[in-house]
């Protein structure tokens, strides 16, 4: 899927720069604060499968290119691209660095001269790379190479250990997403505009993901599971800011 999503995002910023000169375009800044709820499930190659809800908060930052900001057409195209950081399951202490591109279709609802309100679908797609380390209390079944290494006793096959333990995550996850976006545009002179946004987008994502656990006194992991197949979905709502500068972009 990453192979596929850098030449088509290549493709479209080449085309929104040849077009600048002979159609209206907006070019600048975005920030944004996103977080929302998902549930996520893991199938281990013994195909176990684990799961449960994830609540998730992050802050994105990038390039944003309209093709209509402030000109008397009825509809625009808004593209957006950045990256960004999210924490997931505070308890685990979950990290994530990610690539995101959303496409926005816009319908201005009301425009003039000094501002223009939007609607429109959005659809979007991302790439995270992340990791968790957390400690937790219960039983596990140690490893067959850690008993053979660290316990002196006789243990029979399924012996599981009590007690604290420490686990290592790390993941790769590819997603996509669609919701409704809307906006307003405030338009500073014939140059530049601000723009506030919001919206609310349903994600799906899938993915690997590399788990170790560790005895609460070892430093070698007991036991690795290696690409494990994740997959996730939820809701997530956004706001965002923007500034653009504007080329041959104004209401007429």
């Amino acid at each position: 899927m990453k192979k596929k999503i850098i030449p088509a995002l290549l493709v479209t910023a080449s085309m929104l720069c040849i077009g600048a000169s002979a159609m209206a375009l907006g070019i600048g800044a975005y920030i944004e604060a996103a977080g929302g709820e998902s549930y996520r499930s893991v199938r281990s190659k013994s195909l176990d499968s684990t799961g449960g809800k994830i609540t998730a908060y992050g802050f994105k930052a990038g390039f944003i290119f309209d093709t209509c900001v402030a000109c008397d057409s009825s509809f625009s195209y808004r593209l957006k691209i950045g990256g960004g950081m999210s924490w997931a399951d505070l308890m685990s202490q979950t990290n994530f660095n990610g690539f995101y591109l959303s496409n926005t279709f816009a319908l201005a609802a009301v425009k003039n001269d000094y501002v223009k309100f939007w609607i429109g679908p959005q659809i979007g797609f991302s790439y995270r790379r992340g990791s968790s380390d957390r400690l937790f209390f219960g039983t596990d079944l140690p490893g067959a190479s850690y008993l053979a290494l660290f316990s002196s006793d006789f243990t029979p096959p399924l012996y599981y250990q009590a007690g604290a333990f420490k686990e290592r995550v790390k993941y790769n996850i590819f997603g996509a997403d669609a919701g409704l976006a809307f906006g307003v545009n405030l338009h500073l002179g014939e140059l530049a505009s601000l723009s506030l946004e919001a919206g609310v987008k349903y994600g799906y994502g899938i993915g690997r993901q590399d788990r170790e656990l560790y005895n609460i006194r070892g430093v070698v992991p007991y036991n690795r599971f290696k690409s494990d197949r994740l997959m996730e979905h939820g809701v997530e709502g956004y706001g965002s800011f923007a500034f653009m500068f504007r080329f041959v972009d104004t209401y007429q």
